[in-house]
C-alpha cells in the first residue's frame, strides 16, 4: 500500500508496516503526514521515532501515542546518520500528547542538543506515565518557546526539564506565549529543573496545581538574591519553586484579575 497521500495514519491500523518502522523507508514513504495516532501497537520496540524515521518526524504535526506497554522512549534521534539527513532543520511538530505508556522513561531518550529542533511545539499533554523520569532534555525546554500549554498528570516525574551536566549558571527559560499549566497528582516532583533556575511566562493566565505535595508555587526570596551567592552551592536550593518573585509579577497581576482561574 502507498502512504505517500495519507495525511492522518492511525499505525495500530496497518500491521504490515511492522518491518517498514525499524527497516529502511524509501523516501517520501510519508511525504504527507501531518498526524500519527500510536495506539495499542504491540509490534513497537523500546523506542518510536528512530533516526531512519526523521523524514517522518519532521513533516508531522501532531502526534498521539496511547496505551503502547512496550515504549522507555517515544525518541532517541542521535548518531551521524540523524545528523547527516536533518543538518538542523527543526519539525513541524506542534501538538504532543502521550497517555497511558507505564515503561515509558523518557521522551526523548538522549538531549538531541540542537541535532534536531523541536521549536514548534505548542501543546503538550502526558498522563498516565509512571515510570517517567522528568519531560523534557535540556535543550529541547530552551527551545519550545512556542509553547502554549503544558499538562502532567499521573505521572512519576521529579522534574519537568532534566538536569543538563554541562550548566552551573542560573538558567532562564523562557515561554513567552504560555497560557495554561496543568501539573496534577505528581508526587515526585520537586522542582521545575534542578538547579538555579528562572521561569519567565509572561502571558501566564491559569495555572492548576493538584496532588504535588513536594513542589511550592512561588518562592519569597528574588533570584538576585540567590545569585549573589552561587559561587556556594550550599546557598542555592537544588529544588526551587516554580516561580520567583521577579519572574511573576506581570503573572501575579493578572493572576489577581477577576477573570483568572488559579487553583493551587
Amino acid at each position: 500500500m502507498a502512504f505517500g497521500s495519507f495525511k492522518h495514519l492511525k499505525l495500530s491500523e496497518y500491521p504490515e508496516l511492522k518491518d517498514l518502522w525499524y527497516g529502511q523507508l524509501e523516501q517520501n514513504t510519508f511525504k504527507s503526514l501531518k498526524y500519527l495516532v500510536v495506539n495499542k501497537c504491540d509490534f513497537l520496540s523500546d523506542v518510536l521515532f528512530q533516526p531512519n524515521l526523521l523524514e517522518v518526524l519532521i513533516n508531522l504535526e501532531e502526534l498521539d501515542v496511547e496505551d503502547c506497554n512496550s515504549l522507555e522512549a517515544v525518541f532517541d534521534l542521535k548518531g551521524e546518520f540523524a545528523e547527516e539527513i536533518v543538518e538542523r532543520n527543526s519539525t513541524q511538530l506542534k501538538k504532543l500528547k502521550l497517555s497511558n505508556l507505564p515503561k515509558l522513561k523518557h521522551v526523548w531518550k538522549e538531549d538531541p542538543h540542537y541535532t534536531i529542533r523541536f521549536q514548534n511545539i505548542n501543546d503538550v499533554s502526558v498522563k498516565e506515565c509512571e515510570s517517567l523520569i522528568s519531560l523534557f532534555p535540556f535543550s529541547v525546554a530552551r527551545d519550545i518557546m512556542q509553547l502554549q500549554s503544558l499538562k502532567v498528570s499521573n505521572c512519576g516525574i521529579q522534574e519537568i526539564v532534566a538536569k543538563d551536566e554541562g550548566t552551573c549558571e542560573i538558567v532562564k527559560f523562557v515561554f513567552p506565549h504560555l497560557t495554561s499549566i496543568t501539573l496534577e497528582d505528581l508526587p515526585k516532583l520537586k522542582t521545575f529543573f534542578v538547579g538555579a533556575h528562572s521561569l519567565q511566562c509572561k502571558s501566564l493566565k491559569t495555572i492548576k496545581l493538584f496532588g504535588c505535595p513536594r513542589i511550592d508555587l512561588f518562592k519569597e526570596e528574588p533570584l538576585r538574591q540567590q545569585e549573589s551567592s552561587r559561587n556556594d552551592e550550599l546557598n542555592i536550593s537544588k529544588y526551587q519553586p516554580l516561580f520567583g518573585i521577579e519572574e511573576v509579577w506581570v503573572a501575579l497581576n493578572i493572576i489577581l484579575a477577576p477573570n483568572i482561574h488559579v487553583q493551587i
